[in-house]
């Protein structure tokens, strides 16, 4: 006899279970139940090089049998010394098999669910490709005993819910030379799993830095972007095998800043330059510009490393007008870490301040 061979039973699960799916969608309405439907069909005693085309044979010679849209067709049989358990490789829908029916199922037309050498268990210990019920993506359908038919089936209608993991860390732009401290708490609701015994991780850029639920992460001096990332590893129980999840990765970006705004006087010095009271990260390419009432200069500071023009262009968009912010001059700026950064001042400069508030849209 020549077995099956695993290239021809690897989908069986992903059958069954979108027949599943599809099932329960359609019955919604209705309010029906979805059921495993098992056939019985005669057994077989002599060996077969191709035991699909046997029980095809057995299927097409039943009594007519009406499947109706909420059954999962399940043909039981035995051919030689294996217990085959055969669906159907398609969603059934108010149709009947068997002698005088309008369909003949070809082999190519099943899938095995499962065979085994011992009548009423099931073996399948294919990983499963999704999770469903109690058959969670990843793990061995069945142990390698099998589970009896009530077994199977009732896993399929058992909700078991997955562990979860989340912690308070958000990606976040700061600025390049800045400290980046938080205490970082990993979260971690067992549901279902196993929770005595759970080990904690927590890396920065794939590397662990601490292997507790808490801690008190500082990076000094940032000037380049890192990623954070939890992960919890928890042992096996009665219901869930052993595993490991992670939170999403999180991205700690450094960049640097844009100021700007209406100023008694150009700055000449860093201090003057942090002073001013509107600022933006050097991502953006535009900013707007209040001018308020009182001032009548307006300036710019942007790091050099952007660019060396010689001037921004800028709408007063309130007055329709065009403008032209001028370069002005050049300035270290003391980063958060004391190293400094080359920014360009950009002035223009009115005769009078405005009588209402006006804003000037500036290309960055």
């Amino acid at each position: 006899m020549s077995l099956i061979s695993e290239h021809e039973i690897n989908k069986k699960f992903s059958w069954l279970a979108e027949q599943i799916r599809c099932i329960k969608a359609s019955c919604v309405s209705s309010g029906q139940n979805v059921e495993l439907f098992e056939i019985q069909l005669p057994e077989v005693e002599e060996d077969a090089s191709n035991p699909l085309v046997v029980i095809a044979g057995l299927i097409n010679s039943l009594p007519n049998t009406l499947i109706q849209t909420n059954q999962i067709p399940l043909f039981k049989t035995k051919v030689f010394d294996t217990y085959y358990t055969i669906g159907l490789n398609k969603k059934p829908i108010d149709t009947s098999v068997g002698l005088n029916s309008e369909i003949s199922i070809l082999s190519s037309e099943l899938i095995v669910v499962s065979y085994e050498k011992e009548e009423g268990v099931y073996i399948n210990t294919d990983l499963s490709p999704l999770t469903l019920g109690g058959y969670i993506e990843g793990e061995p359908i069945t142990p390698l005993e099998g589970l009896t038919q009530s077994q199977f089936n009732d896993k399929f209608f058992t909700n078991i819910i997955l562990p979860t993991i989340s912690f308070n860390t958000n990606s976040q732009i700061i600025e390049k030379g800045a400290d980046f401290a938080q205490t970082i708490n990993i979260v971690f609701a067992p549901n279902d799993a196993e929770a005595t015994g759970a080990t904690f991780s927590l890396e920065k850029d794939e590397v662990e830095v601490s292997a507790t639920q808490s801690t008190e992460f500082e990076a000094i001096n940032v000037v380049s972007n890192f990623t954070l990332q939890g992960f919890v590893s928890y042992a096996a129980n009665s219901v869930l095998s052993s595993g490991i999840i992670s939170t999403p990765l999180r991205t700690i970006t450094q960049r640097l800043k844009f100021w700007y705004g209406a100023l008694s006087a150009i700055p000449t010095n860093s201090t003057q330059v942090r002073a001013i009271a509107n600022d933006v990260w050097d991502n953006v390419n535009t900013i707007t510009l209040e001018t308020g009432t009182t001032e009548k200069i307006f300036v710019v500071a942007r790091p050099t490393s952007g660019g060396t023009q010689a001037s921004l262009p800028a709408q007063d968009i309130t007055n329709n007008v065009s403008y032209t912010y001028d370069f002005e001059s050049t300035i270290d700026v003391v980063l958060p870490n004391t190293t400094t950064e080359e920014y360009r001042i950009y002035v223009l400069e009115v005769d009078n301040a405005y009588t209402t508030n006006a804003q000037h849209l500036i290309q960055i």
